[in-house]
């Protein structure tokens, strides 16, 4: 049932600062696994039952929807239950309500390595290794020039000191053919000789491709070695779980 707008109204007066910051960070990535808001929101391991309490109040007044697939099944326990704004938490940020719906496997593990690589990126700079200037996640951080869309997963602006490291990100969980990872290549490196780029921010973004495993870093990292030697320096192949570190490296 939808709420009223003094019963809306009552219910913001009663969310604290981590429920706000919490709503934020699903109307940037969409979803989120609990471990992972818990992670980002409750990183003391002291404050594992508060994440959990508060995680399940959410969804229980209607700001967060809990979806029926649980991510890495019973093993992983209340972490493993994914989580996305429902009608009351989109009304709360200004959106309109919408409908929610339960996504494909295929589409849900593919965005919940995006989130993941921006909750690792928090975590290195909550230990002072980076300072995020930038997390964009599509379509927020698309391109487009004449004909050309450029749609990458997500765009990140890291900062150690006065150097700033930027690059699209593509998440590859190892489902597209050589032939379709040179298409994306070459839409890359299209907008990078249009200087698009280049003009408003002085450099071209990193294309970084992260991968699940060795293997198929290995297989991106020989099908992108096919393009000329000037374009494949605007690539780079790394395992998710080596960022944020290897990048700034």
């Amino acid at each position: 049932m939808s709420l009223s707008a003094a019963q809306l109204e009552r219910l913001r007066q009663r969310l604290s600062s981590d429920d706000w910051a919490v709503l934020s960070s699903l109307d940037r990535l969409r979803l989120a696994t609990a471990g992972q808001l818990r992670r980002l929101h409750w990183p003391a391991s002291s404050a594992a039952r508060t994440s959990r309490r508060r995680l399940a109040w959410l969804a229980e007044h209607r700001l967060l929807t809990r979806l029926k697939r649980r991510v890495g099944g019973v093993r992983a326990g209340a972490d493993g239950f994914v989580y996305l704004l429902d009608q009351t938490g989109r009304r709360l940020l200004g959106q309109s309500a919408g409908r929610t719906h339960e996504p494909g496997r295929p589409w849900l593990r593919h965005r919940l390595c995006i989130t993941e690589v921006y909750v690792r990126c928090k975590e290195a700079e909550a230990r002072s290794l980076v300072t995020v200037g930038e997390f964009l996640t599509e379509p927020d951080c698309w391109r487009r020039r004449g004909s050309d869309l450029l749609k990458p997963d997500a765009y990140v602006m890291l900062a150690i000191g006065d150097f700033e490291h930027h690059a699209f990100v593509e998440v590859d969980l190892g489902t597209e053919a050589a032939s379709t990872l040179l298409k994306k290549a070459s839409t890359y490196e299209r907008h990078f000789q249009a200087g698009v780029e280049q003009d408003q921010l002085g450099l071209f973004p990193q294309v970084l491709w992260l991968v699940d495993s060795p293997r198929r870093q290995a297989q991106i990292i020989a099908t992108l070695a096919r393009r000329p030697a000037e374009l494949w320096k605007l690539h780079r192949v790394m395992r998710l779980n080596q960022m944020p570190e290897e990048l700034i490296n």
